[in-house]
């Protein structure tokens, strides 16, 4: 059917659902954080004016099912609707025949007991309840985002406790046992998900599994969410920029940063492959966000966002001294920002100048007050009602590193004297006491659990290995590792904070291609979850379109499974631009292909105990800049120089890196003495399978 437009005046609406105490089965710690984080997102960025909120006691299975049918309801031709849940996925068995794994996914209302009571006790609601509810809402409006930060995985064998410090999980284990509760659905419905047909479907549209195990394939909603059917959505305490730590969701967290930062024409994929990459670094290739639908549209079918980065103004306080932002440490606003206020149908900066300047000086979770610079002052302040924020920049982003204090009794003396040592020596990283996200904890495993001998080991945060076991008397190889991942971490994160860059609002795009067998390349498109996926062995290409009249310079690097950041192009040494225009296709001619592997090592060495993993996510980073400059900072092997002045950069990009590891360093580099050049930076991410033996 023709999908209904979308009306740009239209009202927007969301239904966002944090569930974290649940009555009858184990708790989490940061799904109302994520809910209230996300609706500060939507109400603050993209104008939502109808949202409505359910936290736990709320959100029961009764609760749940009468906001959306009120939402339903209330929507009107052309409104933008969004549905946000955070909190504990399930399984359930299906009852309607439509599903080839024999479970339907679940959200899990406070008020279920899942597999742990009864089965009339299971209260869960299931995808196929969550779909005829999207199709009533499909009939008036094409603008429909759903977004869940949950598990829904059949091998789910844990439970969400926080058993590793720091970290949790937000699914719990199926219910396997035959129903003995009819169906919420009734039967003559059941063909509109191709009942008994072996798969789900919007009705009239491909048959096709998806990734997330979640929702069939629609043209009229996009979703986004945490994790694959098989896999663990996670949970973090974070460190923020403010020096306040609070508990989100992996996705939760990224993606309202990425939509924080969002300008107008920015995509879904766009988004979604940043989010993507963040998710699968920080959760060590555990967990893959997943995205189905069409996600080439723009975000929330909003053509017309003002194409400036802001936060909304809520309020001036009645001495006119001080304003209140709506956003706060979540969003990464930090002590010291930095505030110009416009009035509020300002679009662009370079419009006109700001009515005052304003200097941050509190922050909390989802709002920080600002005080006013009074000689700023030039215009009325009752007219101001947007933000543009310039943040200070973190002054310590290295890798947080802890060392298991218990692992001591495991280790010789002499082995453990020198792996402290060098580990406070080292300059991209810094030791702390508890795991952080990023946290990579040192620590020895014997020998049964190695099959090597007994070794020291490096765990992400949820207690699983990133890297090879490396013996005791390999101290410096383990440190090598350390520092790999460290400059990647940190290579990865690198983008420009600058809301006024003009670089940021008129992005170069880039697509993977695909060899085809008759020797022709192809767009390589997405397959279910929201990547393309190559075999082991496949040739790809790399497809880059400057939308701009300015060529512009520029830099691929791979960041590899196994850790490495490798440079693809230009070659070392040279400097290329983009012509303004045309596409530019890389790796695509006669014997300058690029193949497509697995490293033997991803992520451990072949034989013993541990796993080789058959998939793993890869990423592309594209920088680039509006002058010429050198980026072989970005992947120097020798780690942090220090000992003599560091040369000058020669961008802005290179000073932004530098500044970033300048509390490590002995002399701060100088800023350049010219203009500071623009830059951004454009990531693609993608899936490679082990070719079958």
């Amino acid at each position: 059917m023709t999908a209904p437009p979308v009306n740009q005046a239209g009202t927007r609406r969301a239904l966002l659902i944090g569930v974290q105490e649940y009555r009858h089965i184990s708790n989490l710690g940061g799904c109302v954080n994520d809910a209230r984080l996300m609706e500060s997102v939507l109400r603050n960025r993209f104008d939502f004016t109808h949202c409505t909120r359910l936290e736990n006691e709320e959100a029961t299975r009764a609760g749940i099912l009468l906001a959306l049918d009120t939402l339903a309801e209330e929507t009107r031709p052309g409104d933008v609707v969004v549905f946000y849940f955070a909190g504990h996925g399930s399984q359930r068995v299906d009852r309607e025949g439509d599903e080839p794994s024999g479970f339907d996914s679940t959200l899990m209302p406070v008020d279920t007991w899942g597999k742990f009571g009864t089965p009339e006790q299971n209260l869960d609601i299931t995808d196929d309840e969550i779909f005829l509810w999207l199709e009533r809402l499909a009939a008036k409006t094409s603008a429909i985002t759903v977004i869940v930060d949950a598990c829904h995985s059949a091998t789910i064998t844990r439970d969400a406790e926080f058993d590793v410090p720091g970290f949790a999980v937000r699914g719990l284990p199926p219910d396997s046992r035959p129903p003995t509760v009819p169906s919420p659905i009734p039967p003559e419905l059941w063909p509109r998900f191709g009942g008994g047909a072996g798969t789900r479907r919007a009705e009239g549209g491909a048959r096709r599994d998806t990734a997330a195990g979640w929702l069939p394939l629609h043209e009229q909603y996009v979703l986004m969410s945490g994790c694959r059917d098989e896999e663990l959505s996670g949970e973090f305490l974070w460190p923020l920029e403010d020096g306040s730590t609070a508990r989100h969701g992996a996705l939760t967290f990224f993606l309202a940063r990425a939509l924080q930062r969002a300008t107008a024409g920015t995509t879904y994929r766009s988004v979604f492959e940043d989010v993507a990459a963040k998710v699968t670094q920080v959760r060590q290739g555990k967990q893959h966000p997943q995205m189905e639908g069409k996600g080439d549209r723009v975000l929330f079918g909003l053509d017309e966002m003002p194409p400036m980065r802001y936060v909304r103004l809520a309020g001036v306080n009645d001495a006119g001294t001080a304003v209140t932002l709506a956003a706060g440490a979540a969003l990464g606003v930090t002590l010291g920002t930095a505030v110009a206020l416009y009035p509020a149908d300002t679009v662009s900066t370079d419009a006109k100048a700001p009515l005052a300047r304003a200097t941050v000086t509190e922050v909390r979770p989802f709002d920080s007050t600002a005080v006013l610079i009074e000689a700023s002052i030039t215009g009325d302040m009752a007219t101001a009602a947007r933000a543009v924020l310039t943040p200070i920049l973190a002054t310590d982003v290295r890798r947080p590193v802890r060392i298991d204090q218990a692992a001591a009794a495991l280790v010789p003396a002499a082995e453990w004297a020198a792996m402290t040592t060098l580990l406070g020596e080292t300059t991209v990283v810094r030791l702390v006491d508890q795991p952080e996200p990023s946290a990579i904890t040192v620590t020895a495993w014997p020998a049964e659990r190695t099959g090597t001998g007994p070794s020291w080991m490096l765990t992400g945060a949820d207690g699983q290995p990133v890297a090879p076991p490396k013996l005791f008397s390999e101290t410096m190889a383990v440190v090598h590792n350390l520092t790999v991942l460290a400059r990647q971490a940190l290579a990865m994160t690198l983008d420009n904070p600058d809301p006024a860059s003009a670089l940021a609002r008129q992005r170069p795009t880039m697509q993977l291609l695909r060899k085809a067998p008759d020797g022709s390349w192809r767009l390589a498109e997405p397959a279910a979850g929201g990547l393309p996926v190559f075999q082991e062995g496949e040739f790809a290409g790399v497809r880059i379109v400057n939308p701009t009249d300015q060529p512009l310079y520029f830099a691929l690097l791979m960041f590899g499974l196994s850790g490495k950041v490798m440079p693809l192009y230009p070659p070392e040494g040279a400097t290329e631009f983009l012509a303004a225009g045309p596409p530019v296709d890389l790796f695509t001619l006669p014997g300058r292909g690029m193949r497509v592997v697995l490293p033997n090592v991803y992520p451990f060495e072949p034989g013993g105990t541990l796993p080789v993993r058959d998939e793993g996510q890869g990423t592309l980073k594209l920088f680039v800049t509006t002058t010429p400059a050198s980026f072989a900072f970005l992947h120097e092997r020798d780690g942090v120089r220090s000992g003599a002045p560091a040369p000058p950069p020669d961008s802005a990009l290179q000073l932004l890196f530098e500044q970033q590891l300048g509390a490590t360093r002995d002399f701060m580099p100088e800023e350049p003495a010219g203009p500071i050049d623009d830059w951004t930076t454009v990531v693609v991410s993608y899936v490679v399978r082990r070719a079958p033996a």
